[in-house]
């Protein structure tokens, strides 16, 4: 499973101030509903994000059902592997497992799941903020569908938006929420009610008994080691075809930052899109028979591919053509 892992618990108190954004849709729990607390074992795997990570945490930490957060840190820099050493002190709930050399995002999510103790999992990410009560919503409406993995929206926020200006943006999304040719999901997209789904966003209230028959295929590798694309489709596909019930939640939002740095910032546009297009190929390969039996796709996996890329080409080329142009009429 790799290297042994630094375990660090905290000791005393630690903590920025941190205004938590309320943007969930308060829903009245089912009276026949028996709640039942510390339930829930939230997984942030991170790398080179200390800064971003304190300003996100305490939207985790503000939840109800909380047992604990696992922190799976793959950072290379001394200073944010001391910055989460530091970030860690004062909760008994955060837990920091640093590891000696980087694993990549698949087997930190594994290993993270391997160390919790909540009957549910939750992955959460270092860029990215809750809407307030969003545990106790998806508990309930869990309950209520009888879901095994369950999730809501994620609205991308642009730089030099405000919250409520993103929310209002994505309000007015139209279309399916699922594309099952391009085997995307638009996440951004609001809705009225809970719908069955054969994926979901990344962040997703999960049965930790799940994991017993499903885990994170370690084969999504990128170019650079640790950069992952279609994991989290892959694992909920897997999930899919053993008969795992998913839902798609509209009712809870996760907000992700405008972040250039970390992560997957740190390579080129077009190194990221070669591995893209491989991971692509990957999961349609893997998968091709639920895809076409199951999900209802008769085309084949080849013909998927070209089209992802072509796609994925076109808004890459408008999106720069659009920066050259914004950039000539600055000057």
């Amino acid at each position: 499973m790799g290297p042994t892992q630094n375990e660090v618990r905290p000791r005393i108190p630690f903590f920025p101030r941190f205004q938590i954004l309320s943007v969930a849709f308060h829903l009245k729990a089912p009276q026949n509903c028996v709640m039942n607390f510390r339930m829930i074992s939230v997984i942030i795997p991170t790398f080179n994000r200390s800064e971003i990570l304190a300003r996100v945490l305490p939207s985790y930490l503000s939840q109800s059902d909380l047992l604990e957060v696992i922190l799976v840190d793959d950072s290379n820099e001394e200073r944010h592997c001391t910055n989460n050493q530091n970030l860690v002190r004062g909760d008994t709930r955060l837990i920091l497992f640093q590891n000696h050399q980087r694993l990549g995002l698949t087997v930190a999510k594994n290993r993270g799941v391997q160390l919790a103790r909540g009957d549910f999992i939750f992955f959460g990410e270092d860029d990215a903020i809750l809407s307030s009560d969003h545990f106790k919503i998806l508990l309930d409406h869990q309950r209520v569908d009888d879901a095994d993995i369950i999730g809501g929206r994620k609205i991308y926020l642009r730089s030099e938006e405000t919250v409520e200006e993103a929310i209002e943006r994505a309000r007015h999304t139209k279309g399916k929420h699922f594309d099952l040719f391009f085997m995307e999901f638009r996440c951004e997209q609001a809705g009225d009610r809970d719908i069955p789904a054969p994926f979901l966003q990344t962040s997703s209230l999960i049965r930790r008994s799940i994991f017993e028959a499903v885990q994170f295929d370690e084969s999504y590798v990128g170019f650079v080691k640790g950069y992952c694309w279609r994991e989290e489709t892959d694992f909920y596909m897997s999930a899919h075809e053993k008969g795992f019930r998913i839902v798609f939640c509209p009712h809870v939002i996760i907000l992700n930052l405008p972040i250039h740095s970390g992560g997957t910032h740190l390579l080129s546009d077009w190194q990221k899109e070669l591995w893209i297009w491989k991971n692509n190929f990957y999961l349609l390969k893997k998968h091709k028979k639920h895809i076409r039996h199951t999900l209802g796709n008769p085309f084949p996996i080849l013909i998927l591919e070209i089209a992802y890329l072509l796609r994925r080409l076109y808004h890459r080329l408008r999106n720069h053509l659009w920066s050259v142009l914004c950039r000539g009429q600055k000057k």
